[in-house]
């Protein structure tokens, strides 16, 4: 429907939301969106209505019924009601007197109602429903799909459907159907206003290219010292590859002369029984003939000392070609997967390995070697998490299933406890594989087998790593309860891995323990959250921060530094959902403190990427406070070093931070 609008309202729209959690952020996103646009010229001077000002109360409203001057002058002043509807607006008294009050002044059909939460009989206010009744007659009201037509039919009351999971998906679904509102207030025709907004798109992806090639200029030699820097890693890689090489034909050259020189060695040994045989046959031999075979029996035993010799050193130079194998496999990429443009480098390594591994088995025959089998599993393994950094999740599957064959066949020694774990783990990184394709079932069944391995390794009670795997299982199998919906069943298993992590950290002294018991709180309180239990989610956090603030007490432990900051954003969140944006800006101003200088190593991407997720934080709250420009200010230091760490281009993770920003 259109109106034609009128130049005496004073605002264009009054919103109209019950002050509490999820409402109150999504109404202050749909004031900003809603002010913020500008429309087109052109269809101003067609007679379109530009979207000036749109009534938003912050302040929480006091117990008395009825509505203050300010509120009542505001209705009066706007020429639509635009309602919130979620499952607890039934029970604002301020939200009804507000419709009725928009109802007395003549503008029934001006109430644009916009649904976040549950079904219409469930979300719409009294007077809302009984103003249908009055329209259409009680029958409108008998079910869902009768009222639905009765708003959309005959009435033609618009109705704009944001529901989602949960609020962040609410706020994207605002976001993509802002326009249907827009049109309504500004009196025009959905297609026309889409036309003029599909022409700004265009007009401001021009402008950011031609940004974007102003910052390409500006930092074109800063990119080619990176490059630089990475072709001397892929030179030092390539000197190491060859230096291994170089010791494998080494290894290989001396394998084969120990087994001439063992074979000819056995050669003589025998030939000196023999003589020794006929030496003994024939007594009246001469001394000198007894002598001649005692000497050659004794060159023998020499020929076959150096045989043994040649032997090991083979041994040994096998064994160095596998050390400079394992260093590719760990060290090198260990130390190169913070340097942004290193993940392909890290492939080619990772493949020469794999080359290297297969000449090795090959040429001394050890096709069935367990340590050999092992390192061309852990090799998969560490190409695979290479291509889920880089994106690529169908090759990383692929590479994750080849170490599956290997280890499934080393797994079949059950007596192998190292085997078994290793074949946890391929299911484990598996089941991460489909969780990132959605594939929340086939997750499932591959963290249960990883699950049934780990209960059994961790019968020995004195194990306590086995304990620990058995509690990271339970873990995995509580993420993918949450992801399905099953918050019940995730809080099961998130309790059995508490049970595990607290009597592990019964040692003060192990740290490692007293961090898993700090990330089982976490967990807890993000299924209370999840269940909206914000107390008790409060009280999980709190046992958290409780252990992290003794472990930062080391001061040059960043990795301690980091939980205690996850702490305070922790805190914070619950905050904002209690409504309490004061508190929650002092614990994220907390966090972002540890954040900022965790940051100053430039290098350190990940620590640079957390750092703007701390002022997208702060941005949040002050939105929420209605500090527009203070958000703007959170939001431009995020989006700066978005911009920064997207210009790795083989880094997916920072291309979609950059376009969230």
């Amino acid at each position: 429907m259109t109106f034609n609008p009128k130049s005496d309202y004073h605002y264009n729209a009054f919103i109209s939301y019950r002050h509490g959690f999820p409402d109150k952020i999504i109404a202050a996103r749909l004031h900003r969106l809603l002010e913020t646009y500008k429309v087109p010229s052109a269809l101003v001077k067609k007679g379109a209505w530009p979207i000036t000002r749109i009534f938003l109360d912050l302040a929480e409203l006091p117990s008395s019924s009825n509505l203050s001057d300010d509120i009542a002058y505001a209705l009066s002043q706007s020429q639509f009601l635009i309602v919130l509807c979620s499952r607890s607006t039934p029970e604002s008294e301020w939200v009804a007197r507000e419709i009725e009050t928009f109802i007395e002044l003549g503008r029934a059909q001006r109430i644009l109602p916009v649904i976040i939460e549950g079904e219409p009989r469930d979300s719409f206010p009294l007077p809302l429903l009984a103003l249908l009744d009055h329209l259409e007659g009680s029958a409108a009201r008998e079910d869902d799909s009768n009222l639905k037509e009765s708003i959309n039919g005959k009435w033609k009351l618009p109705v704009t459907d944001l529901r989602g999971k949960d609020t962040s998906q609410i706020l994207n679904n605002l976001k993509e159907q802002k326009l249907e509102l827009i049109t309504l207030l500004a009196g025009v025709q959905k297609e026309e206003l889409w036309h003029y907004h599909q022409q700004r798109l265009y007009w401001q992806r021009g402008l950011a290219l031609t940004a974007a090639l102003t910052i390409a200029t500006i930092y074109g030699f800063y990119s080619n010292d990176l490059r630089r820097q990475a072709e001397e890693s892929s030179r030092v890689a390539t000197i190491k590859l060859a230096e291994a090489q170089e010791a494998e034909q080494i290894a290989v050259e001396q394998y084969q002369k120990a087994g001439e020189m063992q074979r000819w060695s056995e050669a003589r040994y025998e030939e000196a029984r023999r003589l020794e045989q006929e030496a003994e046959k024939y007594k009246n031999e001469t001394e000198q003939a007894k002598q001649d075979a005692e000497s050659q029996r004794a060159t023998s035993e020499k020929l076959y000392a150096l045989a043994e010799e040649r032997r090991k050193q083979s041994v040994e130079q096998k064994n160095l070609a596998m050390q400079v194998i394992r260093s590719l496999t760990y060290d090198v990429p260990d130390k190169l997967q913070n340097i942004a443009g290193t993940k392909t480098i890290l492939v080619d390594v990772l493949a020469g390995n794999l080359g290297m591994l297969d000449r090795i088995m090959d040429v001394g025959r050890e096709l069935s070697d367990p340590k050999v089998l092992r390192e061309k599993s852990v090799n998969f393994s560490r190409m695979g998490d290479t291509w889920i950094i880089l994106g690529d999740v169908v090759r990383a599957k692929a590479e994750f299933e080849k170490g599956l064959v290997i280890n499934e066949e080393l797994g079949k020694d059950r007596t192998n406890a190292q085997a078994q774990r290793d074949l946890s783990v391929s299911y484990e990184r598996l089941g991460d594989v489909a969780i990132t394709q959605g594939d929340l079932p086939g997750a499932r069944i591959w963290f249960e087998k990883a699950l049934a391995i780990a209960e059994e390794l961790a019968k020995d009670r004195t194990n306590e790593q086995a304990q620990r795997n058995l509690s990271i299982s339970y873990d995995r199998l509580g993420e993918v309860s949450v992801a399905q919906g099953d918050l019940s069943g995730a809080r099961i298993w998130y309790e059995k891995a508490l049970a595990i992590t607290e009597e592990l950290s019964k040692d003060l002294t192990n740290a490692q323990a007293q961090r898993d018991l700090s990330f089982s709180y976490d967990r807890l309180g993000e299924v209370s959250v999840a269940q909206g239990d914000l107390s008790g989610a409060r009280i999980w956090y709190e046992k958290a921060l409780a252990i992290r603030e003794e472990l930062a007490k080391d001061q040059t432990n960043a990795e301690a530094q980091r939980g205690l900051s996850i702490s305070y954003n922790n805190i914070g969140e619950v905050a904002v959902a209690q409504g309490d944006l004061s508190g929650a800006r002092i614990w994220y101003e907390k966090a972002l403190t540890i954040a900022e200088e965790l940051a100053k190593d430039r290098m350190n991407a990940e620590a640079q990427r957390y750092l703007s997720l701390c002022y997208e934080r702060l941005g949040e709250v002050a939105i929420a406070q209605g500090d527009l420009s203070g958000a703007r200010i959170w939001y431009e230091k995020a989006l700066t070093i978005a911009e920064e760490l997207a210009k790795d281009r083989t880094n997916t993770q920072a291309q979609r931070d950059l376009s969230i920003s």
